[in-house]
């Protein structure tokens, strides 16, 4: 049994809303110029009544800004309508993914309320900053001040529309695409596509072959791919008050993987291919080598014992006992040959890995870097940071310690507008720590390219940072770029 959780203050963090500067004595580099963006669960407990989940939190968003050598740092609480009603009465009124509110006392049977708790990514995009949670209305926020503006439909005036937590950003096709689930009388996915200044370009809606939950997507130049993994969903208990939303998803191991493959034109008809059971949660990227063959990356996992079952790791880490095994993540690829319908699966990382970044200009086109966190199979979250080469199956790794823990890295690029090759690793890579053994919470930075070297920065930041889901990083006087070749 596990003696003593030393993650315990990273998911169980009790942040307060902060507008400080850091003083670093000159440690950040001079040309690490921009803003970070994080966000992430927060607010698990009111009136005495405490949430069983980690993903049952509120949505805070973190902002670290750089500018020559000084860091400046933001935390807000994300202003949904669930947050608002929830802090003003100062208890839990809206169900949330494992959570059902307190029923009403002359109501056994309340049906279910739920609300965007807007914790999951953080998007910059056409000059503005949104606030993403999973098939919920996202949110517009103020990018410097963080300040909470509207809920918004990103300017799509199709009232069916929904948005996912994941979107990709196509600089080379200065596209922004979305997906999003709908889960009624028929399993339906919306498509959306917006230009660089926001504008929607074209949406579009498909009925999916098999009612599941999926998290992400790949897109290339022409496509939109998903990977429906057997997480079935039965809505019927959710919508009548009976179970949460992760009770109602049923992992069916035994009845394969369906890739799903969209022509961003939404004209041509879906093509479906089978594949081998596995459970994703997050794409690497994915591309086209020809007008047949699409290549996609992912890390994969046999099972999902990390989300899903009687006791997952996403509980667990709330009760102090989340001691492993549980299944590892591989880095994988598909093959996936369009005209004959074939997929070729295999390997590239044998690991336990998660979230994957990449340098934003090889989104959708080919790549050769991938950025990752990566643990122990026998312990919850991960310490330590890794850059892989996927050309090569080659990679470089920091590890920051026993009981040290790392979130996904996201690059402030060196340079944009770049093609295939050594330059997408060429930048400096960020990642929000938690050091359990002194309690402390620090962004580290390392150099893109040299990370075996550790951090040339490690800065403490004087507020307790729950764990993050997703980010970005926005450049100083960033713009939309036209990469080089694909």
């Amino acid at each position: 049994m596990e003696v003593a959780a030393d993650y315990s203050g990273w998911v169980k963090a009790n942040p307060r809303e902060c507008n400080s500067m850091i003083d670093v004595d000159g440690s950040i580099p001079m040309d690490l110029n921009g803003v970070l963006y994080r966000n992430g669960p927060a607010v698990f407990e009111r009136d005495g009544i405490s949430k069983p989940y980690y993903v049952d939190g509120d949505g805070m968003v973190h902002s670290l800004s750089f500018s020559q050598g000084r860091l400046h740092y933001r935390s807000c609480f994300v202003r949904t309508k669930k947050f608002i009603e929830e802090s003003n009465l100062k208890k839990f009124l809206y169900d949330t993914w494992t959570f059902k509110a307190p029923a009403d006392e002359f109501d056994s049977l309340q049906k279910p309320k739920y609300e965007s708790q807007a914790f999951i990514s953080a998007v910059y995009h056409h000059g503005k900053l949104f606030a993403f949670d999973e098939s919920f209305t996202p949110y517009e926020l103020d990018p410097e001040t963080l300040e909470t503006i509207t809920p918004t439909k990103l300017g799509v005036s199709d009232v069916g529309v929904s948005f996912a937590a994941h979107s990709k950003i196509h600089t080379f096709q200065n596209q922004w695409i979305h997906f999003g689930l709908k889960h009624d009388k028929e399993p339906l996915v919306y498509f959306t596509i917006l230009d660089g200044a926001g504008k929607c370009l074209n949406s579009f809606c498909e009925k999916l072959p098999r009612a599941v939950y999926v998290h992400d997507f790949f897109t290339t130049e022409n496509y939109i791919v998903m990977s429906l993994h057997p997480a079935f969903s039965n809505m019927k208990p959710v919508l009548s008050g009976r179970q949460s939303f992760l009770e109602s998803l049923d992992w069916r191991s035994n009845e394969g993987n369906l890739i799903a493959v969209y022509h961003k034109s939404g004209c041509d008809k879906p093509i479906y291919v089978e594949a081998d059971t596995q459970w994703w949660l997050h794409a690497v990227n994915g591309w086209e080598t020809s007008d047949e063959e699409l290549v996609l990356s992912f890390v994969g996992h046999d099972s999902p014992d990390h989300i899903l079952g009687e006791n997952p790791m996403y509980k667990r880490v709330l009760t102090g006992n989340a001691q492993g095994p549980y299944t590892p993540g591989r880095v994988r690829q598909y093959r996936i040959n369009l005209k004959a319908r074939t997929i070729k699966d295999e390997i590239l990382l044998d690991g336990n890995y998660e979230f994957p970044t990449l340098h934003p200009d090889r989104v959708g086109c080919k790549s050769q870097f991938v950025f990752m966190v990566k643990g122990s199979v026998d312990k919850p979250f991960w310490n330590t940071l890794v850059q892989a080469n996927l050309a090569t199956g080659s990679s470089q790794e920091y590890c920051f310690g026993e009981g040290v823990y790392c979130s996904e890295p996201i690059i402030a690029p060196r340079q944009r507008g770049i093609g295939f090759g050594k330059k997408e690793a060429e930048g400096y890579l960020m990642s929000l720590i938690y050091d359990g053994r002194a309690n402390k919470y620090s962004v580290a930075i390392l150099q893109g390219g040299h990370i075996e070297d550790g951090p040339i920065a490690l800065v403490n930041i004087n507020n307790e940072i729950p764990l993050t889901f997703h980010g970005c990083w926005r450049g100083l006087n960033e713009v939309n770029y036209q990469a080089g070749s694909l």
